[in-house]
């Protein structure tokens, strides 16, 4: 029999049971399959022969090899397919040749994994999540299954879906006053594409709590048209109580009703230069009302503002108190976490080069001529999240000087 090229395992480490349990099965059940698919009758090896010989999916045979790639049980258990699956790929490599006390061996490790999820677990669901609170790289990967199934859910119900929801905040001192700092918000939708003729899409992109006397009218495409990637959205405006809120036009369902829709919002004196207090947070937040490929969240501001610490990021599923506040303790009960962090990119071209927004530099360019930046200048913070859940708010923060 050829050498094994399975990574050497790692020796076993104290995780709480029934983890323990599992770790041991997944050890055993790594060993007795690698004896499987590295027997003489399994040659010649790999998924694309093994798929021809025996008539299996190659989908199949790629996930168990792919399992035993990995060097840690436990994530070797995460990555194999079901015990039914593994119970009849096993018996069809007993039907080329392998031999029986290999074939008994497996199929005995595929009983144990079998009773784990069964006895120990429940489903293979519960499994899966007890494994991710012991292993991060396999937390991200479940997590980011987890959204794509609740995306593709939910771009059924809300009848619509956008590859990108992009939020840029850009600050920088009032010219005429520099106590204060002028912002500039832009917020929105790249590629939205509507599903559903009989489900209206709303938009209010009125800023929450921001003071009335110092925000200008917002303008829903601030100018920005000549920068969009795709037509601009057709919208319906109407007022409702006090605030503007936008509908999609009905009837533009289908390939070509792709569509791009953002808002620049601009305030004036909106901040004091100095924070109030020290140590406290500001910053910007995402609210995910309807299905999105990827959120961009960008804070861009002159460095020479900040405290010296760096971003936090704070995610809410916010609870029956709605708004949240950073500053709050009460608002960490709906806290939840996630495995993306803030990106502190200082400089370089390739911050602006965004895939779903192709003019995102020229865009951030004309906010920072209306403040008087040199846009390459200004530090960035970014917050990029693939298939962010439904429903949760993402705060990006930082801290302003005090003085």
């Amino acid at each position: 029999m050829p050498a094994s090229r399975h990574p050497v395992r790692k020796p076993p480490h104290t995780v709480a049971a029934p983890l323990a349990d599992a770790e041991e099965v997944g050890r055993a059940i790594a060993h007795s399959l690698e004896q499987v698919v590295r027997a003489p009758a399994a040659r010649p090896y790999g998924a694309t022969a093994l798929s021809t010989r025996l008539k299996f999916s190659r989908v199949l045979i790629s996930r168990v090899l792919n399992a035993l790639k990995n060097e840690e049980p436990l994530e070797t258990l995460q990555l194999l397919p079901g015990p039914e699956s593994l119970r009849t790929f096993v018996n069809g490599m007993g039907r080329l040749g392998v031999a029986a006390t290999r074939v008994k061996a497996a199929l005995r490790a595929i009983d144990r994994f079998d009773a784990l999820i069964r006895d120990g677990f429940g489903t293979r669901g519960k499994l899966n999540a007890a494994i991710c609170s012991h292993a991060p790289s396999m937390r991200i990967r479940q997590e980011l299954a987890s959204r794509q199934r609740i995306f593709a859910g939910m771009r059924e119900l809300r009848g619509a879906e956008a590859e990108a929801w992009l939020a840029a905040h850009m600050l920088a001192p009032d010219r005429d006053d520099p106590t204060t700092l002028n912002t500039r918000i832009l917020q929105g939708f790249a590629g939205l594409r509507p599903l559903r003729s009989d489900i209206a899409v709303h938009f209010d992109f009125t800023l929450a709590e921001s003071p009335r006397e110092a925000m200008e009218t917002p303008d829903r495409t601030g100018g920005l048209e000549e920068f969009y990637a795709n037509p601009p959205a057709p919208l319906v405006c109407t007022e409702i109580a006090g605030r503007t809120v936008s509908t999609l036009a009905p009837g533009r369902i289908g390939k070509d009703s792709v569509c791009d829709m953002l808002s620049l919002n601009r305030m004036q004196g909106a901040l004091p230069r100095l924070a109030r207090s020290p140590g406290r947070r500001i910053g910007s937040f995402a609210l995910i009302k309807l299905p999105v490929k990827v959120l961009l969240l960008d804070i861009v501001l002159p460095a020479e503002l900040l405290a010296g610490t760096e971003p936090e990021l704070f995610v809410f599923s916010p609870g029956p108190r709605a708004c949240t506040n950073v500053n709050d303790r009460i608002d960490d009960l709906d806290r939840v976490e996630v495995p993306e962090r803030i990106e502190v990119l200082e400089s370089g071209a390739d911050r602006f080069e965004i895939p779903a927004v192709p003019n995102y530099r020229r865009m951030l360019e004309k906010m920072a001529s209306e403040l008087g930046q040199d846009l390459d200048a200004m530090r960035m913070h970014r917050l990029r999240v693939a298939y962010p859940p439904f429903g949760y708010e993402f705060v990006s923060t930082f801290r302003l000087r005090s003085e």
